[in-house]
């Protein structure tokens, strides 16, 4: 009877691998697989059994391939989990070489020195990201659009009804009555200053907005044009860095990179009240990197994750194969650095131009 119960428990599970659409892997301390359901397989492309006995590395491009291997060896030596227990976004590499992003969950099965890898196909939602920030950003260019062709006009019109109401008050003052013509003058000049900056401000944010597409020329003087334009604020100073111009023949991965650092930009002036706020693009081996650092007050961990400008950057990171972190530092202030993976890009080449 015992033994019935155990075969059919077994006869459960493996119909419970067998038909999830996930897919699930068991590895061993090396690192080696030794089951794979039949959901690996097909979202891998590999036939049945081609998988056991394969180092697990061979599902992930580098460097995930490479982190994973030393992640696994140092939670065998440390106990410190990295990704034991933990779930995180990456990239897959099917057999055919292409390259995927996946949702991948590590856990140690009891004290077996298994470990089971549930990885799940997250390109669809990928897919639906893309769609839906282009969508997103088309709504910001209509409304910055409208804001330039509609509310500035209107601003601009009132303005010079100020401006001929202060006219008039300064060449006849004799037909105001006795005493109000100073007062009035006064509120005459304090309304044209009012629409003077709101009209300015108008301005900037309709500019901000509009400028949604870039393309691969485009990509480095949008991000001069934001340290300039963030430098000329009042007690700030902006400046933007890269020692070798980064060319990006992609428009999508061009422009969500420069709206990460817009809002990096934005989220320093509204929250950290910083005096200087450096921006810097570069790349190293595989990857593009943008770093926003200020020196203001710094960020407090748990109201940053509710915000939601950090949570539409990491949307877009992960969109392009990046990882999206932002840490304290040491001598206070934020840094926001966004690493892209060039594999994890979404059918687009980059370069760096070397100075000659």
């Amino acid at each position: 009877m015992r033994r019935a119960c155990i075969n059919e428990r077994e006869a459960q599970l493996r119909a419970i691998l067998n038909t999830a659409s996930d897919a699930i892997v068991t590895i061993d301390q090396r690192g080696l697989i030794v089951s794979a359901n039949p959901s690996t397989e097909r979202i891998f492309g590999y036939g049945p059994n081609e998988l056991v006995g394969q180092n697990v590395s061979i599902l992930m491009p580098s460097p995930y391939s490479h982190e994973h291997g030393e992640y696994l060896k140092r939670y065998l030596q440390t106990g410190e989990a990295k990704i034991i227990g933990i779930g995180r976004e990456v990239m897959g590499k099917r057999k055919d070489g292409s390259i995927f992003p996946i949702d991948l969950a590590v856990s140690e099965v009891g004290k077996l020195g298994l470990f089971t890898g549930i990885i799940r196909d997250i390109s669809d939602r990928r897919n639906l990201q893309r769609d839906i920030l282009p969508i997103a950003d088309d709504e910001q260019h209509r409304i910055g659009q409208d804001l330039h062709d509609s509310v500035q006009q209107e601003l601009a019109g009132v303005g010079m009804l100020a401006q001929t109401l202060l006219n008039h008050l300064t060449r006849d003052p004799s037909s105001i009555p006795t005493g109000l013509a100073e007062p009035m003058k006064d509120l005459a000049l304090k309304i044209l200053a009012g629409l003077t900056r709101t009209h300015q401000e108008i301005r900037d944010i309709s500019k901000g907005l509009v400028s949604t597409r870039l393309d691969s020329t485009g990509f480095m003087d949008s991000l001069r044009e934001l340290a300039a334009r963030t430098d000329n604020l009042k007690n700030v100073h902006c400046a933007f860095k890269c020692e070798n111009p980064i060319i990006i023949s992609d428009s999508s991965t061009a422009t969500h990179l420069y709206r990460i650092a817009q809002e990096a930009v934005t989220n320093a002036l509204k929250h950290a009240v910083p005096e200087h706020i450096p921006i810097e693009m570069g790349s190293e081996d595989d990857h593009l990197i943008l770093r926003v650092a200020d020196d203001g007050c710094g960020f407090d961990p748990q109201k940053a994750k509710m915000q939601m400008g950090l949570r539409t950057m990491q949307y877009r990171a992960g969109i392009i194969g990046g990882k999206l972190s932002i840490e304290p530092v040491e001598n206070g202030g934020t840094l926001l650095t966004c690493k892209v993976f060039r594999g994890g890009m979404h059918n687009e080449e980059w370069h760096t131009q070397k100075h000659k």
